[in-house]
């Protein structure tokens, strides 16, 4: 009789550890590893991972200026009867770009050739035909976009990473479909703060020129258009992983180990710039991270990799329109 009280209890214990709801239960009280309830390998697809260059920005906003701006001016008083030019027209030094009807000379003499005083662009024309003209009236305002500058105001810490030669990238039309990326120089630093409003000055410039779009830097390039300027410090070799690839965010993810199993990692997050977080602890170049599976799998989990994915981290501004 003990021995069927025994074979019966037997049966009941098994059956209750059948269940899955009490798997758990039952392997605290064995020393044998709790066995996963998939009894095939779970397909997933992975990315074996590699370090990329990162760096720490510092954004900064302004408006363009052109190197230099320049009035033409009548030297005498007179009729404007002809203009030679048009705004956006390039002219040289010396060129003619109107002709006055001099009032001192008559009405049988040449006209007054009024030329430019430098070279550069026509950026507004500030009378009509027909009007009189006193003598040192502006006519034309030409700019000499050659280069353009920038000012910006940044921080007393932020002043600390920026050195005069230093490299900057200056964003055209930023927050557009036009938006593009030109390679700037930092001309100088101011050495004491503007009393306006606590910031430094600096004034970055570039060449439209030296960039490898020349048509697309000079389209965009307008004086007075809003634009943006970054900085990039603290560069480093990282692991970066995408949002999509936690398990628990910010906290843990799981890889592919030796055994072909799943393992869950615990991970620590440094930076998070546009939606991909650098890995400070946890990850190791050449580590195997699961991007994606249609049955997640559970830590000590079989898994097949289908698919190994190519994915470039990388937080390097794209169109760069400068070398």
């Amino acid at each position: 009789m003990c021995g069927s009280s025994r074979f019966l209890l037997s049966i009941l214990v098994c059956v209750f550890c059948l269940h899955p709801l009490n798997l758990l239960l039952c392997a605290e009280d064995s020393d044998q590893p709790v066995v996963s309830n998939h009894n095939n390998p779970i397909e997933v697809k992975m990315r074996r991972l590699k370090t990329t260059e990162l760096f720490d920005p510092i954004w900064f906003a302004g408006t363009l200026k052109p190197h230099a701006a320049y009035e033409i001016t009548s030297e005498k008083n007179g009729t404007l009867m002809k203009l030679r030019v048009a705004v956006g027209d390039t002219v040289v030094k010396g060129q003619v770009v109107a002709e006055l009807r001099s009032l001192d000379l008559g009405l049988k003499t040449r006209p007054y050739l009024i030329r430019a005083a430098e070279s550069g662009i026509i950026s507004s024309l500030n009378a009509d035909l027909g009007t009189l003209i006193k003598a040192g009236q502006v006519i034309y305002k030409i700019e000499d976009r050659s280069k353009f500058q920038l000012d910006i105001f940044a921080s007393y810490l932020d002043t600390l990473a920026i050195n005069k030669g230093d490299d900057m990238l200056v964003y055209l039309a930023p927050a557009s479909d036009y938006e593009s990326i030109v390679s700037a120089k930092v001309l100088f630093l101011s050495q004491e703060a503007d009393p306006r409003n606590g910031f430094f000055r600096i004034r970055l410039a570039f060449q439209c020129e030296k960039q490898q779009q020349v048509e697309r830097c000079f389209k965009l390039a307008k004086s007075g258009s809003y634009v943006k300027a970054l900085q990039r410090k603290n560069y480093r070799e990282a692991i970066v992983i995408n949002r999509s690839e936690f398990v628990k965010p910010n906290q843990s993810v799981l890889v592919v180990d030796d055994n072909s199993r799943a393992r869950e990692v615990e991970v620590k997050v440094g930076t998070v710039q546009s939606g991909t977080f650098e890995i400070t602890e946890g990850l190791k170049r050449g580590d195997r991270i699961i991007t994606s599976y249609k049955l997640k799998p559970n830590a000590g989990d079989k898994v097949q990799i289908i698919e190994e994915a190519k994915v470039e981290n990388t937080n390097l501004p794209e169109k760069v329109v400068g070398s």
